[in-house]
C-alpha cells in the first residue's frame, strides 16, 4: 500500500538478504523489458536441527503454473516484483492461509500473465526456528488444508488427483507433528477418498481405525523401515 517505486521486494525481520540480491534482480529486469517477476534461489537455515539446505527455483522459472501446484515454491523474499503486478493485491493476499500464505499468494499469482526471469543464486536465507510461524504445526496444517480446499479445481486440473491426494498426506504428517492425531486421521481419509488406489493412502486409512497410540507406533515403524522420518 505504501510503496511507490517501480519494484517491490519483501524481507522478514528474522531472515537475511544477500548484499547483491536486489542489484542482480534489477539487472535481470533491465535485460528484458517484458519481465514482471524475477526469481532467485534461497537457503534454508534450520536453527533447530543445525542443517542448511539450498533450494533451487529453476523449475518454477521453467513452468510456474504447474510447479506451484506440485508443491509450495518461492518465498516472497525470493522475488523482485514489478509493482504493477501487485496492483490488485487484495485478490493476491489471503490472511486465512497464514502461516502458508506464500503458497496461496503464488497460486493466485499463477493465474496472471507472468513473465519470469531467474537468477541462479541463493539470494536470501530463511532462518527456521522454534519462533517461526511454520513451527506452529497446528496452524500450518490448518493453513495448508485451507489452501488445498480453496484451490481444489486448479490442483486437479493442473497436476491431477494423485498429486492432490499427496498434498493431503503432507498435511496429515504436519498434524502428526502437532500431535493432533484425530485431525491427521481425518486428513488421511480425505487423501484416500481422492485417490483410493494409492498404496500409501490405503495404508494410512487402514491404520487410522486403530487407537491413537497404535496408530503412532505403526506409522513410526513404517517410516523407520522406509527411512522417511516424520521430520
Amino acid at each position: 500500500e505504501k510503496s511507490n517505486g517501480e519494484y517491490i521486494t519483501f524481507l522478514d525481520d528474522d531472515d537475511y538478504m544477500e548484499p547483491n540480491s536486489i542489484q542482480d534482480k534489477v539487472s535481470t529486469f533491465l535485460n528484458s523489458k517484458k519481465l514482471n517477476l524475477v526469481l532467485s534461489d534461497y537457503t534454508e537455515n534450520n536453527l533447530i536441527s543445525g542443517n542448511k539446505q539450498h533450494h533451487s527455483m529453476k523449475l518454477f522459472f521453467i513452468d510456474f503454473p504447474i510447479e506451484i501446484c506440485k508443491r509450495p515454491g518461492p518465498f516472497f523474499q525470493c522475488c523482485l516484483f514489478k509493482s504493477t503486478l501487485l496492483n490488485d493485491y487484495n485478490s493476491l493476499f489471503d490472511k486465512m492461509a497464514i502461516p502458508s500464505e506464500d503458497w496461496d499468494f503464488f497460486i493466485n499469482l499463477s493465474k496472471l500473465d507472468l513473465k519470469i526471469g531467474y537468477v541462479n543464486k541463493s539470494h536470501f536465507t530463511w532462518n527456521f526456528s522454534e519462533n517461526s510461524q511454520s513451527a506452529n504445526y497446528k496452524n500450518e496444517a490448518g493453513g495448508l488444508s485451507y489452501i488445498l480446499l480453496k484451490h481444489k479445481n486448479m490442483f486437479i486440473n493442473r497436476v491431477g488427483k494423485s498429486i492432490y491426494s499427496d498434498h493431503f498426506r503432507m498435511v496429515g504428517r504436519v498434524y502428526e507433528k502437532a500431535l493432533k492425531i484425530k485431525d491427521a486421521k481425518m486428513i488421511y481419509h480425505i487423501a484416500f477418498k481422492i485417490n483410493p488406489i494409492n498404496l500409501k493412502n490405503i495404508f494410512y486409512k487402514s491404520i487410522s481405525y486403530l487407537n491413537d497410540n497404535q496408530f503412532i507406533k505403526i506409522a513410526k515403524l513404517m517410516r523407520h523401515f522406509r527411512k522417511t522420518p516424520l521430520g
